[in-house]
């Protein structure tokens, strides 16, 4: 689905990045420093974000009656830059919808993407297939996966209690929604407490 055409915000970000070179992609390759970007106040596709947070019965709903916009409340991408490579101490994108908490890398020399992000959904779903969303490969072609293994022990868990009762079959399919509201700062200290590539942390971004 296109961003782009799917969502409303500004996005300010800033910088400060070192590096040598003679043309913009060898000096991104060897630079060093932070960037960070921050999205508040904007709207974004309430189908993208139901397909994010694998909510089937969601999907199916839009898909027959339209999508809409909800709010985005709070985007931060704060990255610590050494020799090209781009890890995250913060990347957090909190919607009305769901809450994605993000770790991984970005590499601006080998142009290539390893992201993990972890869907929190913040409302019941009759049928969601929550698991951790890959966003890996190159710039020019990325690839976006789901764990697979935990999306079928769900399903599984689903089918062998449809055998004794077929309305308990949907109790690993329903998402109790563990993310509720919080703002900015309060989700940017949870991003940090999560595992992240070797690398001293950097600060929260500010405005």
């Amino acid at each position: 689905m296109n961003l782009n055409r799917n969502s409303i915000g500004q996005v300010n970000g800033q910088f400060d990045l070192t590096g040598k070179g003679d043309s913009v992609g060898s000096l991104l390759a060897s630079s060093n420093g932070k960037l960070g970007l921050v999205v508040a106040g904007g709207e974004v596709s309430k189908l993208m974000m139901e397909k994010i947070g694998l909510h089937l019965w969601e999907i199916l709903s839009l898909n027959l009656t339209g999508d809409r916009l909800v709010k985005l409340r709070c985007a931060v991408a704060d990255f610590d830059v050494k020799q090209g490579r781009m890890t995250a101490s913060a990347l957090v994108f909190d919607t009305q919808v769901t809450t994605l908490i993000g770790t991984g890398t970005i590499d601006l020399g080998h142009e290539t993407l390893d992201l993990t992000l972890n869907p929190r959904t913040k409302k019941t779903s009759p049928l969601a297939l929550t698991s951790p969303i890959y966003i890996r490969g190159s710039f020019a072609r990325p690839t976006t996966e789901v764990d697979k293994g935990r999306v079928a022990l769900r399903a599984i868990g689903a089918v062998g209690l449809g055998l004794i009762n077929p309305l308990l079959a949907l109790i690993p399919l329903i998402d109790a929604g563990p993310g509720e509201d919080s703002d900015c700062g309060e989700l940017v200290r949870e991003a940090r407490a999560l595992p992240h590539a070797p690398g001293a942390p950097g600060k929260v971004l500010k405005k």
